[in-house]
């Protein structure tokens, strides 16, 4: 069973677009370097996940499908240029220059349980924490970028988004809509590509939402270790939010108007529970 929330907050800025779609699969898997406090053991199969992804969206009729791996992305790459307070984009502009972008890489939670962060390689030296605060450092959608996914442990934290955590990802006048992730720790395992290759197949035209929480939730026998995909939806109303999360599609995402984001809605798999978080 799929459940809302639904929270509230005012919009504050203005949008943009180019008018062709574009795809970016940024994925990190081999964490050798140790310009950051620490580091990160291996996560063996990103590049496995972001190849599927990348797979299915080249039969479409995208007018870009990259995939980023490694030392070539990093944690500048997904803040926006307005929001930006540190280092030097490997491009002009990061994902935001992008319509949809799926992001594979670690992922934390603050200890107030009302943060979380995006971890990646610093590449240029300019940054020691490598990441991005979820709540702090980025704002999606004032250029082209409509749908984040984020294969990510505590990327998508239900104690975060009841904090309001993810409230400023979105610019609230823009197009982008949709933000997914995953509530507690996510592992990587031997088939998580085939979940990826299914949900993003199953999800060209319609129920981006619906399959993301279908196809990537995992709930093998114990307790504290399943796998559970989120998704929050920015747009007008509850109503809106529950369509798009249904009808919006990776290849078909006008279901939304683009403007007056006074919404946050919060779809969920009921009773899942995670290593690191509360069950759903």
């Amino acid at each position: 069973m799929l459940t809302a929330l639904l929270l509230t907050f005012a919009p504050t800025a203005s949008a943009g677009g180019d008018g062709i779609k574009e795809a970016v699969a940024i994925s990190e898997q081999n964490y050798q370097y140790s310009d950051c406090y620490h580091i990160y053991p291996n996560l063996p199969y990103s590049w496995a996940i972001s190849g599927a992804w990348k797979s299915e969206i080249a039969t479409w009729s995208f007018g870009k499908n990259d995939e980023l791996k490694d030392l070539t992305p990093e944690q500048n790459d997904l803040e926006d240029v307005d929001m930006r307070s540190r280092g030097t984009d490997a491009s002009s502009e990061g994902i935001d220059t992008y319509d949809i972008a799926l992001i594979v890489a670690y992922g934390g939670l603050f200890s107030d349980h009302a943060r979380s962060s995006i971890e990646m390689m610093d590449v240029d030296g300019t940054d020691q924490n490598c990441y991005s605060d979820l709540s702090a450092d980025i704002m999606w959608g004032d250029t082209d970028l409509n749908q984040v996914f984020a294969v990510v442990s505590q990327s998508g934290n239900a104690e975060v988004f009841d904090s309001g955590g993810y409230n400023n990802l979105d610019d609230p006048t823009s197009a982008f809509d949709l933000y997914a992730g995953f509530h507690g720790d996510f592992t990587q395992r031997s088939g998580t590509d085939n979940d990826m290759a299914d949900f993003t197949n199953l999800s060209q035209s319609s129920g981006v939402g619906d399959h993301w929480i279908g196809e990537m939730i995992r709930t093998p026998l114990g307790a504290d270790n399943d796998s559970c995909p989120t998704v929050v939806v920015y747009g007008q109303d509850a109503t809106h939010n529950a369509t798009y999360f249904h009808d919006a599609g990776l290849d078909n995402y006008t279901v939304s108007s683009g403007s007056n984001h006074d919404h946050l809605t919060f779809f969920f798999p009921g009773g899942c529970d995670p290593a690191n978080a509360d069950t759903l």
